[in-house]
């Protein structure tokens, strides 16, 4: 008798959302939400910052919307804590697939999960939408709701906060791409 063959499992084919690097805004750092639009886990993040510096970058994550949740730290689990090399205004720096761990931050079909990109400095770069009479901000989008969209996710409109889960600001887009994958019925947690 022959021995029966393994199968390995078919590697999923990663996936790059990208937003914008048109940024209006410079903070410690930005929240925002995707929403799932189908099974995918989220296995790193690429954002915008305007230091080209080594810098310390936390990156934070829960279920649900961030809004509410702005300065509530006992609600947020910490991902990780990592030194990466700022590429500057302009361009991507990218967080380690590694700190996302093996199969990344999963989000099902229909549910949110936030995201927090922080640093001990003012260098994160994010948009903020509004327009300007007479010298008052008019606001033209609103915390939580969709900016950005493809057939997997979208993602949500943040806020600016300071390190340390302080003072959250006007609402405003990530600067960045989100990096993921799709999974099948099997392979959702």
């Amino acid at each position: 008798p022959s021995a029966m063959p393994t199968l390995s499992p078919t590697p999923l084919e990663t996936q790059r959302f990208f937003t914008t690097l048109d940024y209006t805004h410079v903070f410690y750092g930005h929240m925002f939400d995707i929403s799932a639009l189908k099974d995918i886990s989220v296995t790193s993040l690429e954002f915008q910052t305007t230091s080209t510096n080594t810098e310390t970058i936390q990156v934070w994550t829960k279920d649900g919307t961030y809004v509410g949740y702005e300065t509530n730290d006992f609600v947020w689990a910490l991902i990780g804590e990592i030194d990466v090399v700022g590429q500057g205004t302009g361009q991507l720096t990218a967080l380690p697939r590694d700190l996302f761990g093996r199969t990344g931050w999963s989000v099902r079909a229909g549910m949110k999960r936030s995201f927090f990109i922080v640093a001990r400095d003012t260098i994160i770069c994010f948009q903020e939408r509004f327009v300007d009479v007479n010298g008052t901000k008019t606001h033209l989008i609103n915390y939580g709701e969709k900016v950005y969209e493809n057939e997997d996710m979208e993602i949500n409109v943040g806020t600016g906060v300071q390190y340390g889960f302080i003072n959250n600001g006007p609402p405003n887009v990530f600067n960045g791409v989100v990096e993921y994958v799709v999974r099948s019925d099997e392979e959702s947690v």
